[in-house]
């Protein structure tokens, strides 16, 4: 029984994981900015620790709002990925 309400947890927190919806997406392209030949959806920032809360600051000072950053020892990327196209956002998640 132990088990079995495991798998049941492990599933729900599957499912409420940010998703897109099937088969709008086939996969997934990246370049650098600087040498990419098409208009990217959305763009990287990976920064240290150091760097990104002055990241988020400036951000703040130019647009007043506040950056939705999610914290998860699993799967970051879908945290910031998948929310950052579906609402055109910006995100920011510490794996």
């Amino acid at each position: 029984m132990h088990d079995q309400a495991r798998d049941l947890e492990r599933l729900l927190r599957i499912q409420s994981m940010p998703r897109f919806e099937f088969p709008k997406y086939k996969g997934v392209v990246t370049a650098p900015l600087e040498t990419t030949s098409f208009k990217p959806d959305i763009f990287l920032l990976y920064g240290s620790p150091a760097v990104m809360p002055q990241i988020m600051m400036a951000k703040n000072w130019l647009d007043g709002k506040d950056i939705e950053t999610t914290m998860t020892g699993h799967a970051a990327c879908v945290y910031y990925v998948v929310p950052a196209i579906k609402t055109g956002k910006w995100r920011m998640s510490i794996p």
